[in-house]
């Protein structure tokens, strides 16, 4: 079950940042106006976690992690579609989604789900990282993304 991120789920959620790039006391600086947590939870366990942002007219899916005994199960594709949705909703022009290159399990995962590579760039949070982003939206969203992306 989707549901908003209440303050008690904390301590809930510290386990799914164990694989995690970013340790989890980095999640609670982000926990504020700008940004819309959600958890994904199964018989009181919190297995995901989906962090959105709205970027001027794009959704920007700021984090999304997994717990990793859940992964495979469907899990990240509900937290993509929740995402979509709530895009929709604010009629924005689609979904973008970032990860790093070395990401490929990340990477696969985001073209089968529908997105598209559109663009990297050099990760400032990681020494000699690149970040690559994805995006999804509706075929009216080309111009948009021409313009944020620069591409066709």
């Amino acid at each position: 079950m989707m549901r908003k991120y209440a303050p008690g789920d904390r301590e809930k959620i510290k386990h799914l940042y164990r694989d995690a790039l970013f340790l989890e006391p980095t999640f609670s600086c982000y926990l504020d106006k700008h940004y819309k947590p959600f958890v994904y939870e199964e018989d009181g366990e919190i297995i995901g976690v989906i962090m959105l942002q709205q970027d001027y007219l794009m959704l920007d899916v700021f984090n999304l992690y997994v717990d990793s005994d859940h992964r495979r199960k469907g899990i990240g594709r509900i937290l993509l579609s929740f995402a979509e949705e709530y895009a929709r909703k604010k009629e924005l022009h689609g979904v973008k989604v970032e990860t790093s290159k070395d990401n490929k399990e990340a990477q696969d995962f985001y073209l089968k789900c529908g997105y598209r590579k559109v663009g990297e760039v050099k990760n400032y949070r990681v020494k000699d990282g690149i970040s690559i982003f994805f995006w999804k939206g509706s075929p009216e969203s080309d111009l948009f993304l021409s313009h944020c992306f620069g591409k066709e």
